[in-house]
Formats: structure tokens, sequence, C-alpha cells
């Protein structure tokens, strides 16, 4: 089948109205959802200011004039001209998705590639991500991994803000974390969480859900978020509320330049900062939360 792409960069803020609108043009279409942690499969993401997303719509030559103008309607949007691909784009990515080493313990590695050389320590996190964010490659889900390997241990409760494939609910599982609570706004992104719970053997400890943080009980020993620094400044409050007494907050997916703005939201919660990583232009931070 040929398929038609509509990129259009958009405010992060209008994610989910642009989607909806532009499925309501065009419901036989497929979306992707890139920020600039996509940059390394798509150059295009890589040049998207701060706070900006790139949703790349794919239709049937039959949708792409309504969809086409749906999304030209759209305010704050800069939309390029649709583009003709073959019906490979779905299968494309998967030449970039190797095995990887992302930090001391855990390789990354999708289900139709072999790690070839593993250590006796070695923890493989096989991913799929589907149609949702997160092969573990790029730099601020690398950073976050490191951090899950390093203080992370069995017995912690985990939520994961934002869990895209479910990478790092698997790599907490696998260190024998649980139960972990797994949420994001996105179907897609669940289904893949639950899909990667399974292919690791560690779907008992793994719920994923597209439950709001305000209605998510109680608090946890280690809460995860990998996603845009505005997103962790506007949703601080409920992050930091949900993180036990003396726990462990793991914030990642913030470009240097909006690092500071980061800190001081969470610090003005109470959260203490531990440590500040970095790699090339991405940030990701350690806090510990106040004691009872």
């Amino acid at each position: 089948m040929d398929w038609v792409r509509i990129a259009v960069n958009i405010s992060a803020d209008d994610e989910d109205d642009v989607t909806l609108a532009l499925r309501e043009a065009a419901p036989g279409g497929g979306a992707e959802i890139l920020d600039r942690r996509a940059a390394l499969l798509v150059p295009e993401a890589g040049k998207l200011r701060p706070g900006r997303i790139l949703v790349r719509y794919y239709v049937t030559p039959d949708e792409c004039e309504a969809a086409w103008l749906v999304a030209q309607s759209l305010v704050g949007a800069v939309v390029s001209p649709p583009e003709p691909v073959s019906d490979e784009w779905k299968e494309n990515w998967k030449k970039f998705f190797k095995p990887s080493r992302v930090s001391a313990r855990f390789v990354v590695r999708p289900p139709w590639e072999a790690h070839a050389e593993p250590a006796a320590t070695d923890i493989e996190v096989v991913i799929e991500p589907g149609m949702a964010f997160g092969t573990g490659t790029h730099e601020t889900t690398r950073l976050c991994l490191a951090q899950v390997d390093a203080h992370v241990r069995a017995g912690h409760t985990v939520l994961d803000v934002g869990c895209g494939s479910g990478v790092l609910s698997v790599a907490a599982a696998l260190l024998g974390a649980g139960p972990i609570m797994a949420v994001d706004v996105e179907e897609d992104s669940r289904v893949a969480t639950v899909e990667n719970a399974e292919r690791n053997g560690v779907a008992h400890a793994i719920t994923a859900s597209l439950t709001l943080l305000e209605d998510i009980e109680g608090t946890f020993d280690v809460v995860l978020a990998n996603i845009l620094a505005t997103v962790l400044v506007e949703l601080s409050a409920q992050v930091a509320t949900r993180v036990s007494p003396g726990g462990t907050l793991i914030l990642s997916g913030i470009l240097e330049s909006d690092a500071d703005t980061v800190v001081g939201a969470y610090e003005e919660r109470g959260m203490q900062l531990l440590e500040r990583t970095q790699e090339r232009d991405w940030v990701a931070l350690r806090f510990k939360a106040p004691s009872a």
C-alpha cells in the first residue's frame, strides 16, 4: 500500500488535540509523536525547539486531502507538504535499533537482534517499542537507565510516569523491583509496556495504565519520569507528592538549557538534588524526598 506522510511541528501542549483532529479527519492513518530525543532516528526532530514536537501522520492517498486541510488549520502549527512514502515506513526504523550497552549492567536490544558478547553480569532488556516512543538507546533513556541500575533495588515500589515503551519499568523489574505502576497518556504506550513486560518475563511486577497522576494513590520508593522538561515542571507538585519520604526521584528528558528550571521547580517542592548527570545536551537529575 502507498502512504502519504504529513509532518506537523506543534507545541507539545497541543499533542492530544492535534492527534485527535488528524485521526478524526483520517481515521485510517497512524501517528508518530517525536520530540528532540528522536534525533538519532529522525534528523528533523533534532531541529525542534524546546517545547515543540513533530507529529508525523501517515495516511492513504484517499484521506490525504482531509488530513492536510485539518493540519493547515491548526493554530501555531508548522506543516510540511504531504510526502509520498512506501509501506516500508513501518519497518525501516528497525535497521537503526541494535543491541546497545546503556549502563554497567543493562544491555537493551530488540527481539530480532542477539547480544553478541554478553558478560556474566549483563541484564538484557528486550524492547519492541511498536507505536510507542522508546527503544532505550537515546541519551535521555540511557541516563535514566544508568540511574535505575545504580539506585533501584529488589523490593522497591516504582512509579514510571510517561512510560512509553516500558523500558524503564522493565529494567526496574529485572532488578527485582515491584510492584511497578507504569502510566502514560497514550494507549499505544500502555500496550507496548504490557507486551514488553511479558516479553521480558516481568508482567507479574508491572501494571500499565492510562491512570492520571492525580488519581494515583499512595507513594513509591522510586519515581521515574523521562518526559519533556516543560511537562516535568508543570507536573512537579503531582510528581513530588508521589515519592515516599526519603525516596528517590529520577528525572530525564531534560535539555541542558532547561535543567536549572526543572531543579528549581522540584526544590520548591522540598526535593533535594543529589546528582546531575549529562550526555551531550541532555541531563538527568536524581533527587531525594524529605524524610517524614
